[in-house]
């Protein structure tokens, strides 16, 4: 995926500059969910380079931008938080329970995460267990 599908087709308002930085961090998100959703046998390093995947990618990158770009991602997730305090303003993040919007600590949009695992299901990739 390239810039020029994020500014022009998605319509997306982040520099070319911190698109490419939050790109490389959410295709690594992608491919680590991917593996664990996907038959290891049927996993390729390029499968997340198709134009069915980009509008995923290009609402992960917002979302991830939107909760303080990569800081978010390196645990601080801001989706966390527990508790805060006004006066010196003091929080707290909940390391105790994986939010619904969260992958492994990471913040994940639902949107995309949804959208990633249609686009699975229609490839027939996705693992069924019985």
């Amino acid at each position: 995926m390239c810039y020029e599908y994020y500014r022009d087709t998605y319509k997306g308002e982040l520099s070319e500059y911190e698109f490419n930085e939050l790109y490389k961090i959410v295709y690594d998100i992608f491919m680590m969910f991917v593996e664990t959703k996907v038959l290891y046998l049927k996993i390729k390093s390029d499968m997340l380079d198709d134009v069915e995947y980009y509008r995923s990618f290009c609402i992960q990158i917002d979302f991830i931008h939107s909760l303080g770009g990569l800081d978010s991602v390196s645990g601080n997730n801001p989706l966390e938080i527990s508790s805060a305090q006004t006066a010196g303003f003091k929080y707290q993040y909940n390391k105790s329970k994986q939010s619904n919007m969260s992958f492994n600590g990471i913040p994940l949009s639902p949107l995309a995460k949804s959208r990633l695992e249609v686009e699975l299901r229609k490839k027939g990739l996705m693992c069924v267990c019985l």
